[in-house]
């Protein structure tokens, strides 16, 4: 008998005791093994009757030591079924080995035991044994068919999670597990994939620090070092690079969003840490690993990140100093230009808002505070852009803040009120919110004593809010600008910038579009009085809206017209009247009326060589384009990979949208087309697919192209009571489709585009997640006839997520393995390159 001794022989050992209790996949004992195979057999039993004494479990009444000495011998068995281990010298071992372990089992056991032993050759299973699940023995008193779980064993998920994590170590041991530059970017990458998955499922599949403790062992083994740093970049990796909205619903009820496999992986691989040390040093590595990813402009991956990183600082499992260090340090880490980029793109502002959220600093509250300091202005711009991305949030801090200014004993700062002002303009009003209240503050904001900055901005907010309190107001500084610049009463050196102010009443009466407010400014530009500037200039503002409904007021401005047109003596016509003409043809150039057609025709053809004839043509022409654009329906149109087709859907179903959303590859050929229909899906249609499945196999494989919606209106039902049973919701699809993307790369890990499989059983085996028997019979004769699972999924008229599960699960239950031209060795030859330790 050897020397126990011997270190090589007590490692070996040690790596058969934990791969009995299934803390070592088979792979990684195969060099234990072979060594052992030139040992004794009395090396093995006596480390076999070592486990035996650390496998009391009350959650097992009814197993017994024969029970436990049959697990023991078939998962050494088992090494030869997975051809890891020559079958031949395996099976000489185990008749040794079990010829001495029938001796340790009761007697009233043994013939049993021996029946069962003898048996084991006879089945190729291919199933490897859960920790928590021990091989009871057919015909033993309390045993099935199937092998019994204790109380507590795992769930199937975890146990096929564990299966998936050994099939990706076999991978990588023969593709490489460096993660260094080749000049081969292809292969870097789908190493890189690897590496991500087999992480991500080390995470995923464990429940326990222990247990995680024991996979990243196994990933050290393979020669990746599980450093955080490159465990959270790997992982990141792998997130999925959509503008997703679909965490709405879970921000709102406080709980913690459904996370995609890498970042579950991410979750665990935090709160799993050995101690409290360990936990805050992984949550420190996530935040700045967020931080890379969002200085690289990944933004979705780093919104997820940081969202994560909330999430785990509000649960308070972490030392509150630990977060607290991180919070307000990371944020000046973080890419002044890339904030300013994404703030300045509002379809970016959901996920830039989980960013901000992470930090103190960030919020509305510390947003403000830092304002009010800031002396830089484009600093300045900087912060205002981040507190508009807050939203409701940073309007109600706002509406706070300026009550406060206004009512403090020290000067206010009007550089700071303005900023107010200006966000209370640009970030929209909640629904139902008072705007009254609002008013007044603005107006005590913006009294005559003020600065000439903040009447200008509480000009141009009450502008563009629409109340006729709003007008109201306006209305009012109209006149009471007038009387300055009519009564004398204002000095030289303020006329100039009264007027100034009167031009940007105009533009702000001309925005908010009530009747009193056009009434007002058509006065107003029709009062010829000398000192109030050109005030027909001031009408031209109107041309942006259609005043059609204003029949008063569309009159009085074409008798001014007609009033100022020239008589026979052309020649002696003044050009300050030609300029008027120019004033009122623009106030009506929005206006689609036959009496302002009429009048524009009119002066068109009368007066063709003059400068109010050119515009009165050009107006024409404009207003023709305008009703024929209003009828063909208007195009949305972007790239597919900026924007992604989640974000996609999702807007045209907050805007009830009825059309055609078309996509395109980069070659401007037509990949798919989606019908809407107020807002809901209504069917798609791809080269291949069709109806759900079309809009799956898209989540599934996106790819970089344009996009086009046609607007077609809006569609009402003509009995609501009875929608139509085809329209589907955006949301339930995305979040379906995500899932399947989710699901699809983690089986593409497993099994990729170009691998050849071969079977080691007869028939395609079901699983509970598939019971379609004709879509298995498929996927499983062109596996057999050579095919990839790219030729596979081109063949079959079902979304490839289907196709790839089954292969994966196949191939990670044993059922298939790699053959010859794949980047993956077939196991069996695992056995030629194991390196002996003796």
């Amino acid at each position: 008998m050897s020397n126990l001794d011997d270190g090589d022989l007590r490692e070996a050992l040690s790596e058969i005791q934990q791969y009995l209790s299934d803390r070592l996949a088979p792979l990684m004992v195969t060099d234990a093994m072979l060594y052992l195979l030139t040992q004794p057999p009395e090396a093995m039993i006596s480390a076999i009757r070592d486990w035996l004494l650390a496998q009391v479990d009350e959650t097992r009444p009814n197993a017994t030591l024969s029970d436990y000495l049959f697990h023991a011998v078939r998962k050494i068995h088992l090494l030869g079924e997975l051809d890891l281990v020559g079958r031949e010298a395996l099976g000489a071992y185990l008749e040794q080995l079990g010829q001495q372990l029938v001796m340790d089992c009761p007697e009233e056991d043994r013939e049993l035991l021996c029946s069962n032993l003898a048996r084991l050759g006879q089945s190729e299973s291919s199933v490897v044994a859960r920790v928590e699940t021990l091989h009871r023995q057919p015909g033993a008193p309390g045993a099935t068919a199937a092998s019994a779980p204790a109380t507590g064993s795992m769930s199937p998920a975890a146990e096929r999670g564990l299966r998936r994590l050994e099939v990706l170590l076999e991978r990588l041991s023969r593709h490489g597990v460096s993660s260094s530059s080749t000049p081969d970017g292809k292969k870097e990458l789908g190493r890189r994939e690897l590496l991500s998955q087999a992480i991500a499922t080390a995470a995923a599949s464990s429940s326990n620090s222990r247990e995680l403790d024991y996979r990243l062992e196994l990933l050290k083994k393979m020669g990746i070092s599980p450093d955080n740093e490159k465990v959270f970049e790997l992982l990141a990796g792998s997130l999925p690079g959509w503008n997703v909205e679909a965490e709405r619903s879970s921000e709102a009820s406080g709980k913690r969003p459904a996370l995609s496999y890498s970042a579950e992986a991410m979750y665990r691989f935090v709160k799993m840490a050995k101690d409290s040390a360990e936990s805050g040093k992984r949550f420190q590595e996530l935040v700045y690993a967020a931080v890379r990813q969002f200085n690289g402009g990944m933004l979705s991956r780093s919104a997820t990140m940081f969202g994560l990183a909330t999430w785990i600082a509000e649960e308070k499992y972490l030392s509150p100093a630990v977060i607290d260090a991180v919070q307000t340090s990371a944020h000046g880490h973080l890419d002044e230009e890339r904030l300013r980029k994404f703030a300045e793109s509002p379809d970016k502002h959901l996920l830039l808002r989980r960013v901000l959220g992470f930090f103190s600093r960030f919020s509305p509250e510390g947003l403000l505070d830092d304002l009010w300091e800031e002396e830089r202005r484009d600093r300045r711009r900087l912060k205002l852009a981040l507190l508009q991305v807050h939203g409701g949030r940073a309007r109600t801090a706002c509406l706070e803040r300026l009550e406060s200014e206004l009512l403090g004993e020290s000067p206010a700062n009007s550089y700071f009120i303005r900023n107010l002002i200006y966000l209370l303009r640009v970030i929209p009003r909640p629904e139902g919110e008072p705007v009254e209240p609002e008013i007044d503050l603005i107006v005590r904001a913006s009294g005559r004593d003020s600065s000439l900055i903040l009447i200008k901005e509480a000009i141009i907010y009450l502008g563009e809010t629409k109340h006729t309190k709003a007008g109201a107001v306006l209305t009012g500084y109209l006149k009471s600008y007038e009387e300055l610049l009519l009564n004398g009463a204002a000095p030289a050196s303020d006329r100039l910038q009264l007027c100034g102010l009167l031009d940007r009443l105009a533009a702000a009466l001309a925005r908010l579009g009530t009747r009193n407010a056009t009434t007002a400014l058509i006065e107003h530009g029709l009062n010829r009085q000398p000192g109030l500037g050109i005030t027909s200039a001031r009408l031209v503002g109107l041309g942006t809206r259609d005043l059609s409904s204003h029949p008063e007021d569309v009159n009085r401005v074409l008798e001014a017209l007609r009033s100022e047109l020239p008589g026979k003596l052309l020649s002696r016509f003044v050009k300050t009247r030609e300029d008027t003409l120019v004033h009122y043809i623009g106030a009506l150039s929005g206006t689609p009326s036959v009496g302002v057609t009429d009048a524009l025709t009119d002066l068109a053809k009368r007066f063709p060589k003059t400068k109010f004839g050119e515009a009165a043509a050009r107006t024409l022409l404009s207003l023709h384009d305008a009703s024929s654009r209003s009828t063909t329906g208007a195009a949305m149109t972007g790239d597919l990979e900026f924007f992604g087709l989640p974000h996609i859907l999702q807007t045209l179903e907050r805007a009830s949208a009825t059309g055609v959303l078309t996509l395109f590859y980069t070659n401007e050929t037509v990949a798919a087309v989606i019908r809407m229909r107020n807002g809901k899906y209504k069917s798609c249609e791809t080269e291949r697919l069709k109806n759900e499945k079309a809009v799956y196999e898209l989540f599934e494989k996106p790819f970089p192209g344009k996009f086009a919606f046609v607007d077609q209106g809006r569609v009402d039902d003509p009995d609501v009571n009875d929608p139509d049973p085809t329209l589907v919701d955006v949301v339930s699809l995305i979040m379906e489709g995500i899932r399947r993307y989710d699901e699809f790369q983690r089986a593409r890990a497993v099994v990729p585009d170009d691998a050849i499989l071969v079977a080691s059983v007869g028939n395609a085996p079901l699983f509970e997640d598939e019971t379609d028997r004709n879509l298995v019979d498929s996927v499983w004769e062109r596996a057999m006839s050579g095919k990839t699972p790219s030729q596979i999924e081109a063949d079959l008229s079902v979304d490839s997520f289907r196709v790839r599960r089954l292969l994966a699960r196949w191939v990670e239950g044993r059922a298939l393995s790699h053959s010859r031209g794949n980047n993956v060795i077939p196991i069996s030859e695992s056995q030629q390159v194991a390196r002996k330790r003796a």
